[in-house]
């Protein structure tokens, strides 16, 4: 069995090397241009700005899960002002994003230490590893915010909803 592993990771690793040369090769380099046309945020004019910009987008993301109300098909340059400063009101809703989601990687984790089921612990898997991708924390993405972006974190929401409703209706 740790031999089709290893046979199927060293696959995958060709092909992921194979297409990153490829890129290289066609694009210039192994990194997306990013204008600030695409993407504001990581554009901003200091380190500063572009870290508190990109934490308002993830608490844009956040309400967009929360509450879907007043999509848009594009979130274009200055639809969400970059922010330049820490008094900013708007790092209000980057801090009470950033608290829920570590609240709810807590509550998973202690879900799974006492052995009371992994899907909490799935369900937040399934919110933060795409939304981590998508996010522009690993590497700049072309968009400020996707609500495409929100589709596989939707699953992991899902999964909590279902989760915290059958938690409720177990006790009555």
């Amino acid at each position: 069995r740790g031999g089709v592993m290893s046979r199927q990771l060293a696959v995958w690793l060709t092909v992921a090397c194979y297409l990153l040369w490829k890129r290289a090769l066609t694009r210039g380099s192994f990194m997306p241009k990013i204008t600030v046309l695409d993407n504001s945020a990581a554009n901003a004019p200091s380190k500063l700005s572009v870290g508190l910009s990109l934490m308002q987008t993830h608490a844009v993301y956040a309400r967009l899960l929360l509450f879907p109300y007043t999509l848009s098909c594009d979130y274009g340059r200055n639809t969400l002002p970059n922010i330049t400063s820490l008094s900013d009101p708007r790092n209000a809703h980057s801090a009470a994003a950033y608290s829920a989601a570590v609240s709810l990687l807590l509550l998973s984790l202690t879900q799974v230490v006492k052995k009371r089921g992994s899907s909490v612990l799935e369900g937040v898997l399934w919110m933060l590893v795409p939304f981590g991708l998508a996010s522009n924390i690993l590497f700049p993405i072309g968009t400020v915010v996707g609500e495409r972006l929100l589709y596989l974190p939707s699953v992991g929401f899902t999964i909590l909803v279902a989760h915290a409703i059958a938690s409720a209706t177990e006790g009555s």
